[in-house]
């Protein structure tokens, strides 16, 4: 394997408490892909790396997993079926067409500046191609459209010279947001504030902007908020929570902010994944350390109680997902939260969770009330329901390591999720680091599953002839290569199951499926990051082989 350019090796801050600081640590990879590192590496044999606990790493390359993401290309269908891709660029000659910004001053710079493009349907040119950002870099970038194909774009940037026009704020503070149009001409463009992480974004009939990540407690201001601070209220500086934000542009430069929240417990909580209904109500999934987080109408409760639980802490860390009405009469109010996870921690070990897992991906169907679909990755232990799911066990071989995992819950009561899953299912093989990253359910049910995959025995179904990108057996020599599998509504069995992109042993980023999309002709459309970036979508049908 050669990599080419800096590489640098991530120090590891510590809180007061010996703790790792895990936002600073963020903060620490934003600053080195915005430098414009080629590749970062964690752990550094420096570093306090050697004292830390076994779940202590592994949450240390978890969070290095999760801050890299986002630095490809995030991928959206449109009502036509046509691609929209939104990412990064380091090419000053990024290609433009109608273009609301024509160059990239970062790239000129040796950093990384904002795109989005839209292809034509010939594939041959582009209805529009168009560079967003200053001349510094931005580090992530996540995109959303709403039902009138509207885009919107939201992510991290180190400029302080971001293009302007009708900007909800004008203080370069860390964070941007811009919608474009369906002709890809600028509605707004500006700076969100800088208290909070960007990790996601959804986009609602109205045309509002829901921006998800995770905020420092003391730090966030909030408007109508399910939780005002902290839980632990000892803690005076404040802890790391999950963070929304509701912001509607009036018009003429004019925006409102109808709803701002922290959630989680008193421990690390992040919100990977965002979704907003025909209703209004929001949905989140990510993961947390916290053993205090709110449950309402839960699934499962806390694998590690809070009242047994030191500082409140659940290591290695737990996915969640939960759904909030911001309309709700007498204020927002949590329509459901529950962990997914598995038993509860044993008494002699009341601060360690059996199950490690998290969540990447979440997506409704269009049912009324909707379906909330989820996708992420677990170890063993975590509690598939019903007995008929297509893998109610973590694959035999990959105990010491993580399968993905997908959900499916039932939405009612005002959008409050029912007590037990219609499924949650492992889908996976043998080997230590299957991740389901995207989630996407198409018109009869099926729900579609993108990730990340290094098991020899991984299920395929109906694959593309003639694909061998890593090989099955015994021996696979760690390749690692991205998949694409279809679940039947019910999750109890597979209709496809496919390897996508190359196999290599060493491949640095590995190629797996950071997005999914599916648009009503029965056209499935996916991303998969290639050096260098390939900006052409991937298609397949449902009713015949997948292509890549």
């Amino acid at each position: 394997m050669k990599l080419r350019g800096v590489v640098p090796v991530m120090l590891l801050p510590l809180l007061d408490d010996e703790g790792i600081d895990e936002a600073t640590f963020r903060k620490e990879v934003d600053f080195a892909i915005a430098a414009g590192a080629a590749a970062v590496c964690a752990p550094g044999f420096a570093t306090e790396f050697y004292k830390l606990t076994a779940p202590e790493r592994y949450r240390v390359a978890q969070l290095l997993v999760e801050q890299a993401a986002g630095r490809g290309v995030s991928l959206q269908v449109d009502a036509g079926g046509e691609a929209i891709l939104t990412g990064l660029t380091g090419a000053a000659t990024f290609p433009t067409a109608s273009a609301a910004q024509a160059a990239c001053p970062a790239c000129a710079n040796g950093g990384w500046g904002g795109f989005v493009t839209k292809p034509n349907a010939a594939g041959n040119g582009f209805v529009f191609s168009t560079c967003l950002g200053g001349g510094t870099s931005e580090a992530s970038v996540y995109s959303a459209l709403d039902p009138g194909d509207n885009i919107y774009v939201a992510g991290t940037t180190d400029d302080t010279d971001s293009p302007l026009l009708h900007p909800y704020s004008t203080a370069a503070a860390g964070n941007y947001l811009a919608k474009l149009d369906p002709a890809g001409a600028l509605v707004y463009s500006g700076y969100s504030g800088g208290s909070f992480t960007t990790d996601a974004i959804a986009a609602d009939a109205a045309g509002d902007a829901f921006i998800a990540g995770a905020g420092q407690s003391s730090l966030v201001p909030l408007a109508n908020p399910v939780q005002t601070g902290c839980p632990d209220a000892a803690n005076a500086g404040g802890c790391n929570m999950a963070y929304i934000k509701e912001i509607s542009y009036q018009g003429n430069g004019v925006y409102n902010v109808p709803f701002e929240t922290l959630f989680g417990g008193s421990y690390q909580t992040a919100a990977n994944a965002i979704a907003v209904d025909a209703s209004g109500n929001i949905y989140i999934a990510g993961s947390t350390e916290s053993g205090d987080m709110p449950t309402v109408h839960a699934y499962q409760l806390s694998p590690c109680p809070s009242a047994a639980s030191p500082g409140h802490t659940c290591f290695p860390g737990s996915a969640f997902v939960a759904g909030i009405n911001p309309n709700a009469s007498g204020g927002a109010a949590i329509l459901f939260s529950t962990y997914l996870a598995g038993p509860p921690a044993p008494a002699t070990d009341p601060g360690f969770a059996v199950t490690q897992s998290a969540a990447y991906g979440l997506a409704l169907d269009g049912q009324s009330p909707p379906n909330l679909y989820v996708t992420g990755a677990a170890t063993a232990g975590m509690a598939t329901t019903p007995a008929t799911v297509f893998e109610p066990l973590e694959a035999a071989g990959s105990t010491s390591g993580q399968n993905t995992f997908v959900g499916k819950f039932p939405t009612g009561n005002g959008g409050a999720a029912a007590a037990a899953p219609a499924y949650l299912t492992y889908l996976g093989g043998d080997g230590s680091l299957d991740t389901g990253y995207a989630i996407a359910v198409d018109a009869v049910g099926d729900a579609w599953v993108a990730g990340l995959t290094n098991s020899s025995d991984f299920p395929i179904l109906n694959p593309p002839p003639n694909l061998t990108p890593c090989p099955q057996g015994p021996v696979r020599n760690g390749c690692q290569t991205g998949f694409v599998s279809e679940l039947n509504p019910t999750g109890s069995s597979l209709l496809l199951s496919t390897y996508i992109g190359g196999g290599n042993s060493l491949s640095f980023p590995p190629q797996f499926a950071s997005r999914v999309a599916h648009e009503g002709g029965g056209e499935v459309f996916f991303r998969r990051p290639t050096s260098p970036p390939n900006l052409s979508p991937h298609r397949g049908r449902q009713d015949t082989p997948l292509s890549g």
